[in-house]
């Protein structure tokens, strides 16, 4: 008996967990709405030699999917993991009004036409964090709670 109750014990924090998650989520999409003014977001993760470009996995997940935030046309459809590996002239065609990016080292597309070329890069609406927040926080019950609040707050604040 006790077996059971503790596996009915941890169902309800389960439900109680995603309660607040489902709250708090509502909450942020309903702030960004107000916010954004329906400008499109990309969600990009630089590397030494290239980038990828997210569609719907991890941050970009809570920005397209649970906050209906829009997203930029001109992505490349995903692979199965929910991004896309593309060379930086490949940003030609994609010109988001609001970035995240993901980088753990200096972004080395600060010299590039085609970078400085973007809205979001001519009107500074970047919003950075590295590429290990973004795996330590948007694959865990916990890490997702913490990252909406950096996210929703950097956006909303307009932070760089």
């Amino acid at each position: 008996m006790s077996n059971r109750a503790y596996t009915f014990g941890e169902e309800s924090k389960k439900d109680e967990y995603l309660s607040k998650y489902d709250a708090k989520s509502a909450e942020w999409k309903q702030k960004l709405e107000a916010a954004v003014h329906g400008e499109s977001f990309a969600v990009i993760e630089t590397y030494p030699n290239n980038l990828v470009i997210y569609s719907n996995k991890g941050a970009a997940e809570m920005l397209y999917g649970e906050w209906g935030l829009k997203r930029t046309e001109g992505i490349p459809d995903p692979e199965g993991w929910g991004g896309k590996q593309i060379a930086l002239e490949a940003l030609a065609t994609v010109n988001p009004d609001r970035l995240l990016l993901m980088e753990n080292s200096e972004n080395k597309m600060v010299d590039s036409k085609v970078w400085n070329n973007m809205n979001a890069v001519k009107n500074e609406k970047i919003y950075k964090i590295s590429n290990v927040d973004n795996y330590n926080y948007s694959y865990t019950a916990m890490g997702r709670m913490e990252l909406m609040d950096r996210l929703g707050t950097m956006i909303l604040e307009d932070q760089k």
